[in-house]
């Protein structure tokens, strides 16, 4: 079920289960570069930026996690391009090519204490992404069977039943890409998603614990368990540096007015 749920995004990122894969690529001009950080590239024709979104990176995306009746992990990105103006003519002005991508994915196994039986989920999803034309974003979210529809910004809040004591998978997923074209020289995309748990008997009042697969129930190891992060908060890209840089170019597209006859 998880590959087909998430084979849209396997084509940009390695859907394995347990890991983060990431990739963060700028091209600006002849410039380019690609890591699984992050990329920012400045020069006198534009900007690219592409990285993590605040807090909601890998330090609130555990792989490995000790037992706890409380689970909770985000994932936000940003891409974002500014350009300035290759050539104007009387109708339009054509900026540089400049594009960010960031691409994401999240798996990690997780199970419960105890034997196979069934038992009571309350969990919390959300899943949105924020954008601005030509730039585009997308994010998926899941635990087990459990996944919101991520067409738009959407969550889902619920209580339901679910099997204790068997392996299932937490999952994310975040695709952002901002590039220029010839109507537009700036653009950003802020693709995110949250995901909160707790796991129950079936009377829905006794907590189970919950933990990483990898992690044994009796001898927890050190991880970052119970993570109480902030609601996910997919902010602006930061433009005091590009605002400058924007207005020092100005003068760049003075053509770009519409020319009236007398």
């Amino acid at each position: 079920m998880r590959k087909i749920v998430f084979a849209a995004f396997c084509f940009a990122v390695s859907c394995e289960a347990d890991g983060i894969t990431s990739s963060f690529s700028c091209s600006l001009d002849s410039i380019s570069m690609t890591n699984s950080t992050g990329c920012d590239l400045t020069g006198p024709d534009g900007i690219a930026n592409a990285t993590y979104s605040g807090v909601n990176g890998p330090n609130l995306m555990p792989l490995q996690f000790a037992p706890t009746t409380q689970f909770d992990a985000g994932l936000g990105l940003s891409g974002a391009v500014e350009a300035a103006f290759a050539s104007c003519n009387e109708v339009v002005c054509v900026p540089y090519s400049v594009e960010a991508t960031a691409q994401v994915n999240y798996s990690v196994t997780a199970t419960s204490a105890g034997p196979d039986r069934m038992g009571v989920i309350h969990v919390s999803i959300w899943c949105g992404n924020f954008f601005s034309d030509p730039a585009q974003g997308s994010s998926i979210a899941s635990v087990g069977n459990y996944q919101p529809n991520c067409g738009g910004n959407t969550g889902l809040n619920t209580v339901g039943a679910f099997e204790l004591g068997v392996p299932f998978t937490i999952q994310m997923t975040g695709v952002a890409n901002a590039r220029t074209s010839i109507d537009y020289s700036q653009g950003s995309a802020l693709p995110g998603a949250r995901i909160s748990y707790q796991l129950f008997e079936a009377d829905g009042v006794t907590p189970v614990d919950t933990f990483s697969a990898t992690t044994s129930a009796t001898t927890p190891e050190p991880g970052t368990a119970g993570l109480l992060g902030t609601a996910i908060g997919l902010m602006a890209w930061r433009k005091t540096r590009s605002v400058e840089w924007w207005h020092n170019r100005l003068d760049n597209c003075r053509r770009c007015e519409p020319k009236h006859s007398a």
